[in-house]
């Protein structure tokens, strides 16, 4: 059973919302990985790096969210669930990395439908 599982939800949230939930996500539950993320630890940081992402995208399986609502999941949480988004994902990967001490950051897009 995964502790501090919770997921947080948030409802037609607009770019900056969902940006500062995922920082707070991430700030306050980033350490619930720390014994998983010594076991990805390679010789340097970009080998490091790649065990992540590779650990990550093996592990969990994409799902995008439903229209309209925002989940944003624990570390913990999405790997109970098995199955995130990409905000989740940033989560975990983010989570990983600073538990083993690599210096990284999160990179945020916005994607619109409109044409114009």
């Amino acid at each position: 059973m995964a502790l501090n599982t919770e997921t947080i939800k948030h409802t037609n949230g607009d770019t900056q919302d969902i940006i500062d939930v995922v920082l707070e996500c991430y700030l306050a539950n980033r350490t619930q990985v720390a014994e998983l993320a010594q076991s990805l630890r390679g010789a340097t940081d970009a080998i490091t790096a790649t065990n992540v992402y590779e650990f990550v995208k093996n592990s969990i399986r994409y799902k995008e969210d439903p229209p309209g609502v925002q989940w944003v999941k624990t570390p913990n949480r999405l790997l109970a669930d098995g199955v995130g988004d990409c905000k989740s994902f940033s989560i975990l990967q983010m989570s990983l990395l600073y538990c083993l001490g690599v210096d990284a950051m999160f990179r945020f897009a916005a994607y619109h439908n409109n044409p114009n």
